[in-house]
């Protein structure tokens, strides 16, 4: 029995709950009340419809959860998670662009640095050539 009455009186606390826009009418109701000062009206009026708004929020919060079950809300789930995984790739590929750019630029300058130094080798060769034929040539 104790069971059953505790059932029955959650069922009335739920059936108590307010719509939003049950609040909104009650706080219109409260400013147009003249037994308060308005201050007080305004004051009762505020808190209501702050109550009703948090209310609406929570419950909209609690319906996307419930949606993201849903087909409709997979969809744009799944969309979602599409467009940051492309986002993620097009990341990775500036990334790599930026990383080719600089290699080739570093290739450039060992390219640049071995070609310097066969010139150098070559002139030593040569210069050590000229200088042997003149030795040569004194003999």
């Amino acid at each position: 029995r104790r069971r059953r009455r505790a059932r029955r009186r959650r069922t009335m606390r739920r059936a108590k709950r307010m719509t939003r826009a049950k609040k909104t009418a009650k706080a219109k109701k409260i400013v147009r009340a003249r037994t308060m000062t308005r201050a007080k009206r305004g004051m009762k009026a505020r808190m209501i419809r702050a109550k009703a708004k948090s209310r609406a929020k929570r419950t909209r919060k609690a319906r996307m959860i419930k949606a993201r079950t849903r087909t409709r809300a997979k969809k744009i789930f799944l969309a979602r998670m599409i467009r940051a995984r492309a986002m993620t790739r097009a990341k990775k590929m500036i990334k790599a662009r930026r990383m080719r750019t600089r290699r080739r630029t570093s290739q450039r300058r060992l390219l640049r640095a071995r070609r310097m130094l066969r010139a150098r080798t070559m002139m030593t060769r040569m210069m050590r050539m000229i200088r042997m034929i003149r030795a040569k040539w004194w003999v």
